[in-house]
């Protein structure tokens, strides 16, 4: 979807770009069949100047990076969503777009932080396997571009809106249909809110 919307000089549209008028209307005929067929859409936006706002060095060090949180956050809404009474084939298996080396391993550290914590002090096996593959032999990380385009468009225009945050989300949620829409931001206020509970439980 990045080559997509900023499609000059790419190998998607080497001779002309799409009017905006045309992609915006790719866009919401594919944001209706990934509604169709996504059990459920979920993602995690924190605006890096928040984060750099709340965040101690010493907090830092514990939650990592703020991809690592959102990965960590996502993993979290996800469980939520997801019956508590899986089977043990039933694991859920996660994928995630193939990226620089730096940030498998961000998204590996957080994967592998919120399994343990999971296991470990909640009894809850439902994580399984993660793996990192090319989106571009892989539909479902395809679909998945769709909302998290939309929700990337949503964060950036934020400020055009003089901030109006829940508004501006719950336009979001009706362009993605509202079917189990279930997008989250970390604005300075949840960040503090997100480490207040992690003292709370002892997990720092």
């Amino acid at each position: 979807m990045t080559e997509f919307m900023a499609s000059r000089g790419t190998k998607l549209f080497p001779t002309k770009d799409w009017p905006e008028a045309r992609k915006n209307e790719l866009i919401t005929e594919l944001v209706a069949i990934v509604g169709r067929g996504a059990m459920c859409q979920i993602g995690t936006a924190l605006p890096k100047h928040d984060w750099d706002a709340v965040m101690s060095a010493f907090v830092k060090k514990y939650l990592g990076t703020p991809l690592a949180v959102c990965v960590s956050l996502t993993l979290r809404t996800a469980l939520r969503w997801l019956p508590a009474d899986l089977e043990p084939a039933e694991r859920v298996r996660t994928v995630f777009d193939q990226g620089s080396p730096s940030a498998e391993r961000q998204i590996l550290w957080a994967f592998n932080g919120e399994k343990g914590i999971r296991e470990t002090r909640h009894n809850d096996y439902r994580l399984g396997s993660l793996r990192f593959d090319d989106k571009r032999q892989c539909p479902p990380l395809q679909a998945a571009d769709i909302p998290a385009l939309l929700h990337y468009q949503a964060i950036r225009d934020k400020d055009h809106e003089q901030g109006r945050i829940r508004e501006v989300y719950a336009t979001l949620a009706r362009r993605l249909g509202e079917k189990n829409v279930k997008m989250r931001f970390m604005d300075e206020e949840a960040l503090r809110s997100h480490v207040a509970n992690l003292k709370k439980a002892g997990l720092f």
